[in-house]
């Protein structure tokens, strides 16, 4: 299984507009960030700063679960744009129950960017789950970074895989990318033009059908169980299935019937000739 999601929003837009989501204060006081005067908190966590001197716009700022609570994707960054929004930051997540991470690992001289430099390695801290960073830290604020890690480690999920990839979209960026989404662009096409994996593997997983599906500009698409295992079926298993039969065909032996009987299944029609 694969998800996408928008896991981070930042856009300036017009002071003179009140959003439609700017409902539910939670509190409003002097501001923490450089150059505004005040900032508004939401009760979905929505924060809003104002007051900048050097602009006629106000600040909107979304974490990630925040961006779970609003229910951000496509649709809002295209209503957005009726309150004037400009994107200074947009992350794309890609979450996967494939044990990607050592893969990653393995590969990561493959990774194709124009942005981001070699991945390194930041393991052992206390809190924190081993995490794969690739970009300058530096420089984030400008360029954004890439980071790969374990979710479910860092959630504290026991026997759960869900790997995750994270792709900063920062300044320019940013902007490029919500342009992109708005226009119809997937969040794996967008995620792609910035970062990614010139790997078998990683372009598999990316192509997956339910993730084109699901995550398509369009109304999203409710993906069953069965839809899910299948998918998995098609993508794991039947390759390997397929390399038995046509192993048993050219040697004479029988691992794909023997396979059918651990199955409990009597195959019908299966011969070597």
């Amino acid at each position: 299984m694969i998800e996408f999601k928008i896991d981070y929003a930042q856009f300036s837009f017009m002071a003179r507009v009140v959003m439609d989501i700017e409902t539910g204060e939670d509190f409003h006081k002097p501001s923490n960030l450089r150059f505004y005067k005040s900032m508004t908190r939401y009760k979905s966590g929505l924060v809003v700063y104002d007051g900048n001197p050097n602009t006629e716009k106000r600040l909107a700022v979304m974490s990630g679960k925040t961006c779970e609570n609003m229910g951000v994707d496509v649709a809002f960054i295209n209503k957005s744009r009726e309150w004037g929004a400009k994107y200074s930051r947009l992350d794309i997540a890609m979450t996967t129950t494939q044990e990607i991470l050592p893969l990653i690992k393995k590969d990561h001289k493959k990774v194709v960017s124009e942005k981001f430099s070699e991945g390194k390695q930041i393991a052992n801290f206390e809190d924190y789950p081993e995490t794969l960073i690739f970009g300058d830290m530096s420089k984030r604020s400008k360029k954004g970074m890439v980071r790969c890690y374990d979710k479910a480690l860092q959630m504290g999920l026991d026997g759960v895989m869900l790997h995750r990839i994270e792709v900063e979209n920062r300044r320019n960026d940013a902007e490029i990318a919500a342009k992109r989404l708005g226009g119809g662009a997937t969040m794996a096409s967008v995620m792609n033009s910035r970062w990614r994996v010139d790997t078998d593997w990683y372009r598999d997983m990316m192509t997956d059908e339910i993730a084109t599906q699901r995550f398509s500009p369009d109304e999203p698409v409710e993906v069953t169980e069965i839809e899910k295992k299948m998918a998995w079926l098609m993508k794991q298993v039947v390759p390997s299935m397929k390399y038995v039969i046509e192993y048993d065909k050219s040697n004479g032996t029988h691992n794909f019937k023997l396979l059918m009987k651990r199955l409990g299944m009597d195959y019908q029609g299966f011969d070597n000739t």
